[in-house]
């Protein structure tokens, strides 16, 4: 009988989905057969419900974060978090039993702490014996949320992670440790003439040394800023930033590089070759959200993290500074400054790069496969 698996995640930041399409591509390689439908939790909800949440996110991520971080805060309280999660259940529970019944799915893998409970009341609903895994997205540092319910079994990616589950009372039989599940392009390094045309292709002068910055598919805070501090402090190096779907960024940053004739900047809008850039790259500058730091690090590029999450996100700022692989910075002067110093000392940015070669960062992607596949469910 012919295998379907049921992949349910948010579009709240691409920490979620990029894992999940990771692993459901690794499943369908090692057994082809394999249906697995990739859910939007919200995808039939009503729409100023997801609006609330999807674009609210976005909203608070970019433009106030002192405020996410405060509600971040506030749900670490069983009586806040529990009072989000019913809400959030009322809304889409009648739509995930439709999906449920319809698809009748041999395996439910779930990508965000938001989707546990109303999977679970429309399973225990049908009285249907569906094996339901949990996998934590928030590789270091994820929040209590993800473990309310500690008869289930658990996907983590690290110790730390672990270490947090079973605080919440998760038995440690119920927690898997895997590394981060990544697209497996990213374990692959590009060689020297891939590169050399890669950048050719965008314009890029393949004899300088490269500064990407990246911030996902909103974009990057200060991003005008950092450019123009970077302009300004003469860095040997071309520069190209990702805006993604922030077209206001995009435009001061494209009208700037215009006004002052750049030819050493390139801006882009949303790309689908973000592996080429990084693999391009000497230093990426970016946010700190889970798919994008590991990404970094597994194409063993020199960080340089701008921005993050209290405390969703604190984990991997700390990963990244304590093991001296890269930098924290706020500043776009420092920040400028700091890649200035770095660039024009070789064995000072060599030290970085040992450094992360050191952590071996291995992408999990195939052992999470081979793990979902051979899954039973709760015994």
């Amino acid at each position: 009988m012919k295998e379907k698996y049921c992949f349910l995640y948010l579009n709240t930041g691409g920490g979620h989905l990029a894992p999940a399409k990771a692993v459901a591509q690794k499943i369908n390689q090692i057994n082809p057969g394999t249906d697995i439908l990739l859910v939007d939790g919200f995808e039939n909800a009503n729409k100023s419900f997801k609006d609330l949440i999807e674009k609210g996110y976005k909203f608070l991520q970019n433009k106030a974060p002192w405020l996410y971080e405060f509600l971040y805060a506030l749900n670490k309280f069983p009586v806040f978090s529990k009072s989000t999660i019913k809400n959030i259940t009322r809304v889409i529970q009648n739509d995930f039993e439709e999906l449920i019944k319809k698809e009748n799915p041999s395996k439910i893998i779930i990508f965000h702490s938001f989707l546990i409970e109303p999977t679970l009341k429309v399973v225990e609903k049908l009285k249907l014996k569906i094996p339901i895994l949990i996998l934590v997205t928030d590789p270091i540092t994820p929040p209590p949320i993800w473990f309310f319910k500690n008869n289930l079994d658990y996907i983590v990616f690290s110790e730390s992670a672990k270490t947090i589950a079973k605080n919440q009372k998760v038995p440690d039989e119920k927690i898997n440790v895997f590394p981060f599940a990544l697209n497996e392009k990213f374990s692959k390094e590009m060689s020297t003439n891939q590169i050399i045309n890669f950048k050719k292709s965008i314009d890029i002068n393949p004899e300088k040394s490269m500064i990407l910055i990246i911030g996902g598919a909103d974009g990057i805070p200060k991003g005008k800023k950092l450019i123009k501090q970077l302009i300004k402090a003469n860095v040997d190096a071309e520069i190209a930033i990702v805006c993604g779907r922030n077209k206001k960024l995009y435009k001061k940053v494209f009208l700037f590089k215009e006004k002052f004739n750049l030819k050493n900047l390139q801006v882009f809008e949303f790309v689908d070759y973000v592996y080429e850039l990084m693999s391009s790259a000497d230093i990426v500058i970016s946010k700190s959200g889970a798919s994008t730091f590991l990404e970094i690090l597994l194409t063993q590029k020199l960080p340089v993290i701008s921005s993050y999450l209290w405390e969703q996100e604190k984990g991997n700022v700390d990963f990244i500074v304590n093991n001296h692989m890269g930098v924290y910075e706020t500043s776009p002067n420092k920040i400028a400054k700091f890649c200035t110093e770095v660039l024009n000392n070789k064995n000072l940015y060599e030290e970085y790069k040992t450094n992360i070669r050191k952590k071996q960062i291995e992408n999990g992607t195939e052992k999470i496969a081979n793990f979902i596949i051979d899954y039973e469910g709760r015994k």
